[in-house]
């Protein structure tokens, strides 16, 4: 359902009455949604009786203050497999309450594999060194998506550090991020060595 602009009225009905026993993967990505409909999304998400593997809102603005309880919501899910959060418009602010939202109690139980961060440059360097420390304790981390972050090379460094600890990873995507420089292509190269998963990463190196 991305980019569909499924009217407000008719979300709920599609929640409840249409995925509510069949859906699997939610996307309601680039819909301009507003916050009551994220919100709604967020709450039926947590229903014991809502069989649901992922969901994509990429595009849409949650960045509002009153959206971050929904941040929670969805970033605390243990049901979800699959997180898109692409261009979600994050501020500083946003990464301060999404590092205090992640610990690593929450991450252990997490069953999260593919999480899209991309386009939200937003969120680093802020939210670098936490959530970057704690990936090695999602168990089933399987894709990572950091595309058009403004990361520097330091916070790849950062980041390659912890890389060759998610034994599960197998993609990383890392384009339109500051130029890396020979220490952080270095680190790069280091950490899939080490990786026995890691099969693909996409990054510009020049």
């Amino acid at each position: 359902l991305g980019g569909t602009m499924i009217p407000t009225e008719k979300i709920k009905p599609l929640l409840f009455d249409g995925f509510q026993e069949s859906g699997q993967i939610l996307s309601l990505a680039n819909n301009e949604l507003n916050h009551a409909e994220v919100k709604l999304v967020g709450d039926w998400a947590q229903l014991p009786e809502t069989h649901l593997m992922g969901i994509n809102l990429s595009g849409n603005n949650l960045s509002r203050q009153e959206d971050r309880y929904v941040l929670q919501q969805l970033l605390t899910n243990t049901k979800l497999m699959q997180l898109s959060l692409r261009n979600a418009n994050f501020t500083a602010i946003d990464a301060s309450h999404i590092s205090k939202v992640i610990t690593p109690e929450q991450a252990a139980m997490s069953n999260l594999r593919q999480l899209d961060l991309s386009c939200n440059p937003g969120l680093f360097p802020d939210l670098a060194h936490r959530l970057f420390n704690l990936l090695p304790k999602f168990p089933n981390l399987t894709r990572l998506q950091f595309e058009n972050c403004n990361l520097s090379s330091d916070m790849v460094i950062s980041l390659c550090e912890s890389l060759s600890l998610c034994h599960r990873l197998v993609f990383l995507n890392l384009q339109r991020n500051q130029p890396l420089t020979q220490t952080s292509i270095t680190a790069l190269c280091v950490a899939v060595h080490l990786s026995r998963s890691i099969c693909t990463v996409e990054a510009d190196i020049d």
